[in-house]
């Protein structure tokens, strides 16, 4: 993850963001962004923040990550290991409904998580937006008032 440290922290720079406004503006926490911008990140955030960090500091994610050149930056890149498949992959991306892209995101970030627990690395759960006709684990135990006994 070293170009996305070296394509991060010069963003940062132009920008003249600090980490401070990075966390405010993205959600993410500062140490979150640390390991990002040192190189010391072993996985990348949930997808919904991953963009929203890449909206923030002006780049498309295949330029932060380091397989497309970013605008600016005149860095020769070597092609990533699996660059075919990437594109690929991305390609097919557009054929996917809203649903599918859903359960992919989840699925990502389910591996993701494993990853990084192999890795010995603690991580946070992702917190998972509830969609529509979901049941979610709060406000599903309800207490009545006639259970209750009087005092």
């Amino acid at each position: 993850m070293d170009i996305l440290a070296r394509r991060l922290t010069a963003r940062l720079d132009h920008l003249r963001l600090s980490m401070a406004e990075l966390e405010r503006r993205t959600g993410l926490h500062r140490q979150t962004l640390k390991k990002l911008a040192s190189g010391k990140a072993t996985t990348l955030p949930p997808a919904a923040s991953f963009l929203r960090l890449c909206e923030v500091v002006g780049l498309q994610p295949l330029e932060l990550l380091g397989l497309t050149p970013a605008p600016g930056d005149g860095e020769a890149l070597a092609p990533p290991a699996h660059e075919a498949e990437v594109r690929a992959l991305l390609a097919n991306l557009d054929r996917l409904d809203e649903a599918q892209l859903a359960l992919a995101v989840d699925l990502l970030d389910t591996l993701n998580r494993h990853a990084a627990a192999l890795e010995g690395v603690p991580k946070r759960p992702a917190p998972r937006e509830r969609r529509k006709g979901e049941a979610g684990a709060r406000g599903t135990r309800r207490t009545r008032s006639a259970d209750r006994s009087p005092a």
